[in-house]
């Protein structure tokens, strides 16, 4: 006698999405958020090292009196930037143009940016963009403060202990900007009294001890980005 066949389990509902008008209500809503999404206000929020902040857009006077003295001294000066958006390589070309290099990218449509030219400023005024589109592209210009250079960890209680040398000194490993040369960087360190041990023209970074002391006047140099720990050795 064959054994008789159990009956299928009846599949349980699917609710809301067996029914197919309620899933393209649902479908088109999805859609619709992702398009919300796409023309969503850029994330303008700045997370650096050492501080976490939303700029307001251009630049402040004191700052902007700052870098004009510098530029028409001819030196030029290393800033944070932030742009509207990502940037094209020819939108790259022309702010360079004008006088505003982009460097390293920091997150938040922010770079590290060298100035060296007064039309880079002008981005807030309606004539200067008017003629040098490029500049549109600009949000903010800010100063790169001296706590903007130094890792904080080298600032913890054990990074204090571990920079020290055995004869009181201290030793770190700094990062200049890129456009800076390497003889110009030796020659701020040795400027301060420092012992370069080493150096890699890759990274332009620069392997040093330092007197005890000199790390916050070397936070306050334009051509430094970073001063980090430098392992000791084995």
């Amino acid at each position: 006698m064959k054994p008789t066949k159990k009956p299928r389990p009846r599949r349980r509902s699917l609710g809301v999405w067996s029914n197919p008008i309620l899933r393209c209500v649902l479908a088109g809503a999805f859609f619709l958020f992702l398009h919300a999404i796409s023309f969503a206000q850029p994330e303008y929020r700045i997370k650096l090292q050492s501080r976490t902040f939303t700029p307001q857009p251009g630049i402040e006077s004191a700052l902007q009196e700052s870098l004009m003295n510098q530029l028409n001294r001819e030196e030029p000066r290393h800033v944070h930037l932030q742009l509207k958006k990502h940037p094209t390589i020819m939108e790259r070309a022309e702010l360079e143009k004008y006088g505003a290099k982009l460097l390293s990218y920091l997150g938040g449509y922010t770079w590290y940016a060298a100035i060296s030219d007064p039309r880079a400023l002008s981005f807030t005024q309606p004539d200067s963009v008017k003629t040098m589109p490029a500049l549109t592209t600009i949000r903010w210009i800010g100063e790169i403060k001296p706590e903007d250079r130094i890792s904080p960890e080298v600032l913890t209680v054990q990074g204090l202990e571990r920079i020290k040398t055995d004869d009181e000194k201290e030793r770190y490993a700094i990062y200049f900007f890129e456009d800076v040369s390497m003889e110009k960087a030796r020659d701020l360190l040795t400027q301060v009294g420092g012992e370069i041990q080493g150096e890699s023209k890759l990274g332009k970074a620069f392997f040093v001890v330092l007197p005890s002391g000199v790390r916050n006047r070397l936070a306050n140099e334009d051509p430094i980005m970073l001063i980090d720990f430098y392992p000791p050795p084995d």
